[in-house]
């Protein structure tokens, strides 16, 4: 869980733009005449606080470290943007033309409000999904026709059908202002992580104080309250501007999820928003003539409007259902071939893992069987020496079966090695008795300062053979006391525990309930790049000629006949803990 101190992030970008609205604000409050008061009321701070308020969009946008909150920040910056042309439009306009001036605000105000509606239902938080666009694009649209048909109804139609220069409905504005500051605070109701909560509920608060302001200046219209410029009351008009300028320092996170970490879509596109939204006019002009709110005046060119919305609405939905279910197509496409490709390169993978494997594996046999064939051949000259010499020829021939026993041995673990995908008929094994034998005849070769422990936490049964149970705690064990020198500690443990984990040998994964022998040491531990390859035929960390390598890949021979797996961990202490992963026993009868 995130700080709340974590969630804002207030640089020098954002102290200078609330020093300069609060320097700005006190010196309207306090210094300025009446006259300047009026003209920085109605003619400079909205597009001065407002140039304050993209900045720190633009800013958010460049330096936001996900791409959903630079997608964000960038449609609300063009947003606002859209609302900061208003004014610069407004400064260039000849007097002449100053009676076009509502018409072009609220062209440009109906381009703002659509896109606000449509980013907010586009839910950039949920952008971890690849079916995300098809989830709320309906919405989006519906929420950018919604503005349309308001607009289009209550401001275009009557100033057409009553012949008059346009106006601007502030109380058209407030609706949608409070629209909006209602969905920014849903959508932080529904978000999941704390910085798009706190960025979606700043959003939603600073459009309800606009909403504020709007009753304010409806207010004043009325009578309600008596204008002054300078007065406090005033200060309605300008609260959601720091509430927006905090929210641009919330840098929210969310990164896309890769391909194969993502859920499944809906089965069905989600067209709700679109068919609301879209029905929404109609059902306001059945109403509106049934209550007797509407005039009749302009009922003929209303209802030629609500009789085209339908049309219009018919025709998105349609085009979205097309645009869905090809987007649809081209993500199964796109999954099928991804999966295709991870295939194959699993394949050339597995291969050259083989390819690696069989050459380190032929390189060490080749050293091996040729220092064994070279202690034969030294062996064989000395008895047949000494058998011409007519001395008896023991101490000879006792090398010569060490040389062809040690062979011997190196083959039987290279072929445990190379069955393991072989199953065997195995059988319900007590695994503690068969480890505490193991540990007895361990025990004597031990150094003088080695302490071997044992701990049986819950006498697990396993699928095995009494034999391989041995020689596994055996190999382990040894190479524990190889690890630790003269002086050190090992630990055996047993027990069953629920695991999820990963093969140290084979790299599948491990779910599931097992029984498992753990040997761990305080010698110096495993290297990173050891652990990869430390269960091939060979690989040893011993010096030359300490260690064959191939007894922990005689384990890995013997836990994979079994169904089994191995680990490979370093402990808390440094030292390795090496494990048996043993598939439990299932007990005879009751």
């Amino acid at each position: 869980m995130e700080s709340k101190s974590a969630l804002l992030k207030l640089d020098l970008a954002h102290k200078l733009a609330l020093g300069a609205f609060a320097i700005l604000i006190l010196a309207y409050l306090v210094a300025m005449p009446r006259p300047y008061a009026e003209t920085f009321e109605f003619h400079w701070s909205e597009p001065l606080f407002l140039l304050f308020l993209v900045a720190l969009l633009v800013r958010s946008w460049r330096v936001a470290t996900s791409r959903n909150a630079r997608t964000f920040y960038g449609f609300l910056a063009l947003g606002f943007g859209v609302w900061l042309s208003m004014h610069v439009l407004t400064f260039m306009t000849p007097e002449a033309y100053a009676d076009a001036d509502s018409l072009v605000n609220d062209v440009l105000f109906l381009a703002f409000f659509a896109m606000l509606a449509a980013i907010v239902e586009l839910r950039f938080d949920q952008r971890t999904d690849k079916q995300w666009i098809i989830k709320h694009v309906s919405a989006a649209l519906g929420g950018f026709l919604l503005v349309f048909a308001v607009f289009g109804y209550f401001a275009i139609i009557p100033a057409v059908v009553a012949d008059a220069p346009y106006e601007t409905l502030l109380p058209l504005h407030a609706a949608l202002d409070a629209y909006l500051g209602v969905r920014f605070l849903t959508a932080s109701l529904q978000a999941d992580q704390p910085r798009w909560r706190a960025l979606y509920a700043m959003l939603g608060s600073a459009f309800l104080l606009i909403v504020v302001a709007d009753g304010l200046v409806l207010a004043f219209r009325a009578g309600v309250f008596e204008y002054a410029p300078g007065n406090l009351l005033n200060l309605a008009w300008y609260l959601w501007y720091p509430v927006a300028y905090v929210a641009t320092a919330i840098d929210p996170l969310g990164a896309e999820k890769r391909l194969d970490e993502t859920g499944g879509g809906e089965e069905y596109p989600n067209t709700n928003g679109l068919l609301l939204f879209g029905f929404a006019v109609p059902l306001i002009h059945v109403g509106g003539y049934s209550l007797g709110v509407l005039g009749l005046a302009s009922r003929p060119l209303r209802d030629l409007f609500v009789a085209c919305w339908l049309v219009v609405i018919a025709a998105s939905i349609l085009l979205l259902h097309r645009f869905i279910y090809s987007r649809l197509a081209l993500l199964e496409q796109r999954r099928v071939t991804a999966e295709t490709k991870a295939d194959r390169f699993e394949t050339q993978l597995k291969r050259e893992l083989r390819i690696r494997s069989l050459g380190r594996l032929s390189s060490g046999l080749a050293h091996d069987f040729g220092n064994t064939m070279t202690a034969l051949q030294m062996h064989a000259v000395a008895a047949e020496r000494r058998a011409g010499e007519g001395e008896p020829a023991t101490r000879e021939f006792e090398g010569v079966r060490r040389s062809v026993e040690y062979a011997k041995n190196m083959v039987g673990q290279l072929k445990l090695f190379g069955a393991a995908e072989e199953r065997i008929d195995t059988q319900p094994v007590s695994l503690v008795p068969e480890i505490e034998h193991t540990l007895h005849l361990v025990r004597p070769s031990l150094p003088d300062d080695v302490r071997l422990t044992f701990e049986d936490r819950d006498s697990p049964q396993v699928q095995a053979l009494p034999s391989m149970v041995h020689q596994v705690v055996t190999n382990f064990v040894y190479n524990a006391i190889d690890a630790v020198g003269h002086r050190g500690r090992i630990a055996v443990t047993a027990e069953a525990a629920d695991v999820s984990d990963r093969c140290g040998s084979c790299g599948d994964e491990l779910s599931g309930r097992f029984a498992i022998i753990k040997v761990v040491d305080s010698g110096a531990g495993v290297s990173e790049d050891m652990k990869e390859t430390i269960f091939e035929p060979l690989v040893t960390t011993k010096p030359v000629g300490l260690g064959s390598g191939l007894g922990l890949s005689s384990v890995h021979g013997i836990m994979h006949k079994l169904g089994g797996h191995v680990g490979l961990s370093n402990s808390a202490g440094g030292g390795a803990c090496f494990i048996a992963y043993f598939p439990l026993g299932v007990p005879d009868g009751p």
